[in-house]
């Protein structure tokens, strides 16, 4: 982490690609320029600079879309790259992208599960409920640990609540609301002080009971 013998990197590496043509040199500083970005983010976070920590983070994050993009096209079959462009993707909220993105990257054994998370949340946020929960769904039949199934329930939960918000029918409703709870009642079996369950869950008990005497 000293910026000198980095930008040193970066000459040797800016020379190395300029005399080969080898993608893989641009690739590598990319890679250090990364590094130096997150560090900058976490020295403005500790100096207490929200604003200008917000605004690094808007600018790292324009980088590393431009960055992974570049690298998907030079390495189209490597589907790790396909796995981290659909998360800039999504952060950067280009949707319809990052669901392409996971889909590709799911095919990867070691990232399935993560992009298909991903996945869910890329059709959640586009408003695509019912694929978001089918999506969790399909994550949630494979073997897991404790902290990833959390994860996948509770926002496989979400997508659920939420549709049951959009029914029309009374009946509709207290049947999603009801599926909805039994996913935050097992999120938080696991893990009581997962990010708002025991909220989610109180609310959706009286959800339950609005719909129930409707």
């Amino acid at each position: 982490e000293d910026e000198s013998y980095e930008h040193e990197a970066i000459d040797v590496l800016t020379k190395a690609q300029k005399d080969l043509g080898a993608y893989r040199f641009k690739s590598r500083i990319g890679d250090i320029r990364i590094r130096q970005m997150n560090r900058r983010y976490r020295q403005l976070l500790e100096s207490g600079d929200k604003a200008a920590a917000a605004e690094q983070a808007r600018n790292q994050l324009a980088f590393e879309l431009e960055e992974f993009t570049e690298r998907s096209v030079n390495y189209p079959t490597d589907l790790g790259i396909k796995f981290e462009l659909g998360r800039r993707q999504l952060l950067a909220g280009k949707l319809d992208d990052a669901i392409s993105s996971f889909q590709q990257a799911q095919r990867d054994p070691r990232r399935h599960l993560r992009a298909l998370n991903y996945l869910g949340q890329a059709f959640a946020s586009k408003g695509w409920f019912t694929e978001a929960a089918d999506t969790y769904q399909k994550a949630l039949q494979s073997e897991m640990s404790e902290d990833r199934a959390k994860e996948i329930r509770y926002n496989y939960g979400d997508v659920i609540d939420k549709m049951g918000d959009g029914r029309s029918s009374q009946a509709d409703k207290l049947a999603d609301y009801e599926r909805a709870r039994e996913e935050f009642s097992r999120v938080a079996q696991i893990d009581y002080s997962f990010k708002d369950v025991r909220d989610r869950i109180e609310k959706i008990r009286t959800k339950i009971e609005q719909a129930r005497t409707s």
